[in-house]
């Protein structure tokens, strides 16, 4: 008698710690069926070697037009994993458009480019950590290391990196984090989304006014380029991505990696008698308490077959980083 098939695993939406349900959806095997927020039925690859197979799988896609449910007019304008599948940019974008995008990003963002930012990245850090110092002393020894520090820190980079001025940067970290959300109601997914892509477009027709040395007025002028060309769909969304990949990850990545040096003490005290460097923290974090727990989506392109569970064709699949993480039969 055939075993019954398994409930799909209906995800938090307001997020939360994933490793307990890592933890019991990898006892069942390799890939799971999950309920999107909205009700959206999706799968995620959560073992390590499965994964890696996924992600590089020559039959499976990036682009939205793979996306069987939205395809078909069963996905909202209102769901909050929208922004994710549909955004015009590397992520979404297969063959030799994604070839043409990232070529036109590393045209932009240039090693030399990135060292020239490193002084002021530098004394941002010195002063926040001096800011984090005063504001542990005035709130009698404890101080919110995501206000003062985690938060303001890749905001500060990415929008010197990207040419924001500073009056635009709170609206932006508030715009990304209501775009990330996955527990907010449809009418203010759209909004918010609506006023993201308006602040950017602002932000871009500055730049084309007063072009300076930053990676937006790079940007167009590689879009300007005979050849390159890049859509002001595409300009847009390549900012949207660089905004919320360039702080979001960096934030949780900080205050991971301090939570988890604090909840370890053996392993901050062989990163400071020199027995492991910081470099090798940031990539144990990654591992151990990834910044992006599940990353949206991608669609194999006919029905597969990846350790023994079959995923059809067009359903969006999430990378399990977190979970890949900590599988215990590569870690």
């Amino acid at each position: 008698m055939d075993n019954p098939p398994l409930t799909p695993h209906r995800l938090d939406p307001a997020g939360g710690c994933p490793h307990a349900d890592n933890a019991r959806l990898l006892a069942r095997g390799a890939v799971a069926t999950v309920l999107l927020p909205g009700g959206v039925e999706g799968a995620a690859v959560l073992g390590h070697d499965a994964l890696r197979e996924f992600l590089a799988h020559p039959d499976v896609a990036k682009g939205a037009e793979h996306f069987t449910a939205l395809r078909e007019g069963h996905v909202g304008a209102g769901w909050p994993l929208l922004t994710f599948a549909t955004v015009r940019g590397m992520t979404t974008a297969d063959g030799e458009d994604h070839r043409r995008l990232r070529s036109l990003v590393s045209k932009a963002f240039t090693a030399r480019r990135v060292e020239q930012l490193r002084p002021r990245i530098a004394n941002l850090t010195d002063r926040l950590l001096d800011d984090l110092g005063a504001a542990a002393r005035d709130g009698g020894g404890v101080a919110d290391l995501r206000r003062h520090f985690a938060l303001p820190l890749p905001m500060g980079v990415i929008g010197e990196l990207l040419g924001v001025e500073a009056e635009y940067l709170d609206r932006l970290h508030h715009l990304s984090n209501q775009v990330v959300a996955t527990d907010i109601g449809p009418e203010q997914v759209v909004a918010a989304n609506r006023e993201l892509v308006a602040v950017l477009a602002a932000v871009a027709a500055a730049r084309a006014e007063n072009p300076g040395d930053d990676l937006t007025s790079a940007l167009i002028a590689a879009r300007d380029e005979e050849g390159d060309r890049l859509s002001q769909q595409e300009l847009i969304g390549t900012l949207v991505l660089m905004i919320i990949a360039g702080h979001e990850t960096t934030l949780n990545l900080i205050t991971n990696a301090v939570r988890a040096l604090c909840g370890h003490r053996d392993q901050l005290e062989s990163v400071l008698r020199g027995e492991a460097d910081w470099a090798d923290v940031v990539e144990e974090t990654l591992r151990w308490d990834a910044p992006v727990s599940y990353f949206p989506f991608r669609y194999p392109v006919r029905d597969l077959t990846l350790d023994g569970t079959v995923i059809p064709r067009g359903t969006p699949v999430l990378a399990g980083y977190s979970a890949a993480g900590r599988d215990r039969a590569a870690h």
